[in-house]
């Protein structure tokens, strides 16, 4: 696993914590240049300090994902100082979790910039040096929302789903190349991103126990730049109940999807 990673370049998003931190470090630690692109530059410091050492580089992007022209600064940057890029990997993103009417349309036009518009700007911009050089993957870290929607998370399950369909497609355009792009799926994950989404009563009802690790996450991504795949599931009990579910009784895996996501504090009516 070592050899087929180390010396290659990588581009992640989100990366000044949470997940996008864990994707970091793991691919530092097999010997991978990374730069790490988000808006909190001394957050990606700390970052860059701790992972950096003699022979393995890393590089701090501040950008902000909702404005094009702040994308476009990064990866001038990004070629600047690293040149081509092996590995993109498309983890930023934000969502809540509200009643339609309680989400104001700027933001739904946010979300749909962070987790939709941002990586396809990004892809647009590294993708035709990959099919050049005939080498490269992308990885699109993903949420079950994007597959299956649930109650009070429309505008977050748009724009996740729009991902999916942009990818699936260039899955088919890129099949009979040396480029790939991946979906990873990801259930509820012990992260900054799911307290900050959700209220505490929801945050409480998913115990622990039942939330993926930003750890277990990045050794799936590593899992996957080496092996890839189109799709991957990271394995969470409640993927895994509502996709069996949802192919054996649709009806039902709807109406027990709705009583697990009780409505959120700030419920109108």
């Amino acid at each position: 696993m070592c050899g087929k990673l180390r010396g290659k370049k990588a581009l992640i998003t989100g990366a000044s914590k949470g997940i996008g931190r864990a994707i970091a470090e793991e691919l530092s630690s097999y010997g991978v240049k990374v730069a790490l692109l988000a808006r909190s530059k001394d957050k990606l410091d700390d970052v860059v300090e701790k992972i950096t050492r003699p022979g393995n580089e890393a590089l701090a992007l501040k950008s902000d994902l909702r404005d094009k022209a702040s994308i476009l600064s990064a990866i001038i940057e990004y070629k600047k100082q690293f040149g081509s890029l092996d590995f993109l990997i498309n983890n930023a993103g934000f969502g809540v979790r509200r009643l339609w009417q309680d989400i104001p349309l700027d933001m739904e036009l946010e979300m749909m910039a962070v987790n939709y518009l941002a990586p396809v700007i990004l892809i647009r911009h590294f993708l035709p040096d990959m099919l050049h050089r005939d080498t490269g993957h992308i990885v699109n870290i993903n949420s079950f929302a994007g597959i299956y929607s649930a109650p009070y998370q429309g505008a977050y399950a748009a724009s996740k789903s729009a991902l999916v369909s942009y990818a699936t497609s260039l899955a088919y355009e890129l099949e009979k190349t040396n480029v790939h792009i991946s979906s990873v799926f990801l259930g509820p994950t012990d992260t900054e991103f799911i307290r900050s989404a959700h209220d505490e009563d929801w945050v409480d009802n998913h115990k622990k126990s039942k939330l993926n690790t930003t750890k277990n996450v990045a050794k799936v991504v590593i899992s996957t730049l080496v092996n890839p795949k189109e799709s991957v599931v990271v394995e969470s009990p409640l993927i895994l109940w509502a996709a069996r579910l949802t192919n054996l009784n649709p009806r039902l895996a709807r109406k027990l999807i709705e009583k697990k996501h009780a409505p959120p504090k700030n419920f109108s009516e």
